[in-house]
């Protein structure tokens, strides 16, 4: 379809996970924002949407409202009386299974360019119509089930990474003697310390270097709760061989790492490892004022994780770049060496007692995601009949079927009475 597009018309985004829906109602600020919007066109509610540069990595859904989008998309209707639901189900099996981005054209980093007049040209199964509806509603309260789990699963995780930091603030601010006398800092993050403690500026206890690496080297990344680790352990993104890594920076053990659009936020770390990282991230050597165990929770805690947000400057919610002029004059509780490893020991022992249910949770969240993706294959190609649960199945609110992987700002369903779509496993 090619629409005009409405005055009061607004952006529709298609998401990675199968959504097609407002850009408000999942977040208003982080997006690739366009200073013209030359050539969108309108999309309604129902239409199948293919993000052409994107549909390799599931963003292929069913617009769940009216409004414009990029013209990089296909919005579609059907030609005669077959389900875009199913469609949607069918196209992002295909994506997943790397079907788009082995018939794609295009050559950058996580994206390709599979065009409407590429794809019109794939042929697909077509089932009854009455088949292809049955397949939506038992999909439909499958997916609203293992995203029900793996939301329930990530709270979890939520509340066990906050009992881990809220150990790690405690000791790296108060210290292993909870008797000690504390003296103000000053600082409104800070706060009180022990007296004894040193305060010193950032700039005091890191100093910013700027090493060129060599392209053969490990490439690193920092990660949001993970520190600096290895680039290709990051999940699911894939680094382009053709990437050029001449500028990328030499990081040693013990050097501090800090995403400089993302340290807002924490994604900060002391590597343990050897190798490069991106010319835009801050590398800094430690000084012998701290040791690079305590530094590395100290470093990346909430109370210096708000200072860098002081620090931070930028436009939007997402990306706001980091500053060395402002950065350096952030406060830092310095307590002795010998302090400090005992420290840095007791939160090993501490945080160890939640790391492994984290670990095991998010596996068994991955086993979910899983179980999702091999449950619509079989549905979609049929290798499973599910025609006569669908038919027992009460309707249901479509907008939740697609992803397993489901953003935290969606709203809770009700609990479903009825089991039966699980009866043949």
């Amino acid at each position: 379809m090619e629409r005009p597009v409405r005055e009061d018309d607004g952006v529709v985004t298609c998401f990675r996970d199968g959504r097609v829906t407002l850009r408000s109602r999942r977040r208003t600020t982080g997006y690739t924002e366009s200073l013209k919007e030359i050539g969108y066109q309108g999309i309604r509610r129902g239409d199948l949407v293919i993000h052409a540069m994107d549909a390799f990595a599931g963003a292929v859904g069913v617009a769940e409202d009216d409004g414009k989008s990029t013209p990089v998309y296909a919005a579609c209707v059907p030609r005669s009386d077959v389900s875009p639901r199913y469609y949607a189900h069918l196209i992002r099996r295909l994506a997943l299974t790397g079907w788009i981005q082995a018939n794609a054209r295009g050559v950058r980093e996580r994206s390709t360019d599979y065009r409407w007049a590429s794809f019109a040209e794939e042929r697909l199964p077509v089932p009854p119509p009455q088949d292809q509806e049955a397949i939506v509603t038992y999909l439909a309260h499958a997916n609203q089930r293992i995203n029900r789990a793996i939301r329930t699963k990530r709270r979890l995780i939520g509340l066990l990474r906050e009992r881990q930091q809220a150990v790690i603030v405690e000791l790296v601010l108060r210290g292993t003697n909870a008797s000690a006398p504390l003296v103000d800092t000053g600082n409104r993050f800070i706060g009180k310390i022990p007296e004894g403690w040193a305060i010193r500026r950032f700039s005091q206890v890191v100093t910013p270097v700027q090493r060129i690496g060599h392209a053969d080297e490990d490439l690193l990344s920092v990660y949001l709760g993970r520190g600096v680790i290895r680039y290709a352990e990051g999940g699911k993104r894939v680094h382009a061989p053709s990437l050029d890594l001449s500028a990328y920076q030499l990081v040693k053990p013990g050097d501090l790492v800090m995403n400089n659009q993302q340290a807002w936020r924490g994604s900060v770390g002391v590597s343990s490892r050897r190798g490069i990282v991106s010319p835009a991230y801050v590398v800094g050597e430690l000084t012998q004022a701290i040791d690079p165990d305590y530094a590395r929770y100290l470093l990346a805690a909430r109370p210096m994780i708000d200072q860098y947000v002081v620090a931070s400057k930028g436009v939007g919610d997402i990306q706001r770049s980091i500053y060395w002029p402002y950065l350096k004059t952030s406060v830092v509780p310095i307590p002795p060496v010998d302090e400090q490893r005992e420290i840095a020991g007791r939160i090993d022992s501490e945080v160890s007692a939640t790391s492994e249910p984290i670990r095991r949770i998010e596996r068994e969240i991955d086993l979910l995601v899983e179980f999702g993706d091999r449950l619509t294959a079989d549905v979609v190609t049929g290798q499973v009949d599910v025609r006569s649960i669908a038919a027992r199945l009460p309707p249901i609110d479509l907008t939740d079927m697609f992803a397993a992987s489901v953003g935290a700002n969606q709203a809770e369903d009700d609990e479903p009475t009825d089991e039966t779509f699980m009866e043949d496993g």
